[in-house]
């Protein structure tokens, strides 16, 4: 592994860390506990900054996944993952980890199903969450869905089963697009 001192978010973060290292190595030998505690608190807060952790790795293209997953990962993305018109992913079992701003998409004629499976955020900031595009399916079973911005959006025409999930710390747990003619709560 290589690395670059030219690359100034990294130059930075050693900066950070060095000068929070001398901090704590100058003070924490003090007697007094309100010290220890003010230099944990700073610390803290810049690591839930994200200026030790960094940014998120940038976006790749898109992933297409089809087939049964039941082992392994966690699995983690930087892209889009997307389950093509026409086939189907069968999730049992296993992590995924989003970046912010990435989803699950399902296409139009595809399907999705889990048993006992964890989504999640893998920086910071939310991932988008499972997209159902119109005529699609999912049957989602025994999942926790963290940290996105709509758990699943839903789509006309599409069939949707869920239960026995968690949706912890979404903006919108279940998000279903109004259909002309029908009346539908929007969202759950």
């Amino acid at each position: 592994m290589t690395l670059n001192l030219g690359n100034p978010p990294i130059v930075f973060t050693l900066y950070c860390f060095f000068i929070i290292f001398t901090i704590i190595n100058q003070f924490y030998h003090e007697k007094s506990n309100q010290i220890k505690f003010f230099l944990l608190i700073v610390v803290q807060i810049i690591n839930f900054s994200g200026w030790l952790h960094g940014q998120c790795p940038p976006n790749t293209s898109a992933v297409y996944l089809s087939g049964i997953i039941n082992s392994g990962g966690p699995y983690i993305y930087n892209s889009d993952v997307i389950i093509a018109s026409g086939t189907y992913l069968d999730l049992q079992g296993v992590t995924f980890v989003f970046n912010e701003g990435r989803k699950l998409i399902v296409e139009p004629n595809a399907s999705l199903t889990t048993d006992n499976v964890h989504f999640e955020n893998g920086c910071i900031k939310m991932w988008r969450g499972i997209e159902l595009q119109n005529s699609a399916s999912a049957k989602i079973n025994n999942t926790t869905i963290d940290n996105a911005e709509y758990g699943v959006q839903v789509s006309n025409k599409t069939w949707l089963t869920v239960s026995d999930c968690i949706f912890n710390k979404n903006y919108v747990g279940i998000y279903i697009e109004p259909f002309p003619g029908i009346h539908t709560l929007g969202s759950l």
